[in-house]
């Protein structure tokens, strides 16, 4: 059986900042995903991207049911193309989550058609989320960069892998649902080569600024208990220049408010240090201007620089193990905020 509309609420169920156009949706940041019931002998998928160079090309973890280990991981390599996406045991009924764990910066995927064959999908009630929700906005540590990769290993995006970062890890200790907005190379003011264009709150407002920087986003659609940030690893680069200095504390003390106008009674926890030390002050100083202008519900939460020695590195970031250990200590400290120990 094929089925034509993947933007139908009645039979997919999302999680993400998903871009719906003209019947397609389109999966595109971090650790965005859908899942759907499905019942037969293998599921497929016509799926879409926007294919630039090798390195670029988006990749999928495929769930069944409430399993933590991947049935099946795609790379989409090609513009448009049916995709095996998994086989359904015994023909029975499943449950099937098809994860985008690359980052939208260099590639989205598009949900186009669905054909379960020798079986049909099916109109279920999906298992209740979780109440605590998050939202990580950050640069290539939250994009999981090269997680996967050797410790001096080139880029490629095959090396990322957003459900071993120190974000998904932390939302998983706390249960809770979270929502990703990050991109490598970019900073809160300037990108790592000092362009102010590769910044991340330009992105805040859109759905997916990649795909159609038109069209806006809903908060209200998702409204996160927390909002973590991990900006400022990029712009650390070129911190000694004054101009830099003065703009990143101001785009850091608007981009606060920005957030704080989107979620009123969300909580902010800026956070860095993982591959930089140095900006802790600026980062201070932005919250304290915040918090003289009037704002609230704002923590700063240091994390130590990646002990390379003891945890290993991969492609020059931080290794599944420093991950793993930031995702405790910033799940520890949302418990604390939140009083939830």
């Amino acid at each position: 059986m094929e089925y034509n509309n993947f933007c139908d609420k009645d039979f997919y169920q999302y999680e993400g900042r998903i871009l719906e156009k003209d019947g397609v949706a389109y999966l595109g940041y971090t650790n965005s995903y859908v899942r759907f019931y499905a019942r037969g002998e293998q599921v497929r998928a016509y799926l879409i991207s926007n294919i630039t160079e090798d390195v670029n090309m988006a990749g999928l973890s495929v769930f069944l049911d409430d399993c933590d280990e991947a049935v099946n991981k795609i790379v989409i390599d090609k513009e448009e193309a049916w995709y095996d996406i998994c086989e359904l045991p015994d023909k029975e009924e499943h449950l099937v989550t098809i994860v985008k764990i690359t980052e939208a910066a260099m590639s989205h995927v598009g949900l186009v058609k669905l054909q379960i064959e020798n079986g049909e999908l099916l109109n279920r009630e999906f298992p209740k989320r979780p109440e605590l929700k998050l939202e990580f906005i950050g640069d290539s540590i939250t994009c999981g960069y090269g997680v996967l990769g050797a410790p001096d290993a080139e880029y490629t995006l095959r090396d990322e892998d957003g459900m071993l970062t120190y974000a998904y890890l932390a939302a998983k200790e706390l249960n809770a649902r979270a929502r990703f907005l990050s991109a490598s190379g970019h900073g809160m003011y300037v990108e790592y080569t000092g362009d102010p264009e590769g910044n991340v709150p330009k992105l805040f407002p859109c759905v997916n600024w990649y795909i159609d920087p038109a069209v806006a986003y809903d908060y209200n659609e998702y409204v996160p208990d927390v909002v973590v940030i991990n900006l400022g690893t990029n712009d650390s680069g070129h911190i000694e220049k004054p101009q830099v200095q003065e703009m990143f504390v101001k785009t850091y003390v608007e981009f606060l408010h920005t957030i704080k106008r989107a979620y009123p009674q969300t909580k902010i926890i800026c956070t860095i240090g993982t591959l930089c030390d140095i900006m802790f002050d600026w980062i201070e100083k932005a919250i304290a201007i915040y918090e003289d202008e009037g704002g609230r519900d704002v923590y700063m939460r240091r994390l130590p620089y990646h002990n390379v020695e003891e945890d290993g590195m991969a492609c020059m970031h931080p290794s599944a193990i420093t991950h793993r250990k930031d995702g405790e200590r910033v799940a520890g400290f949302i418990k604390e905020i939140l009083d939830m120990r």
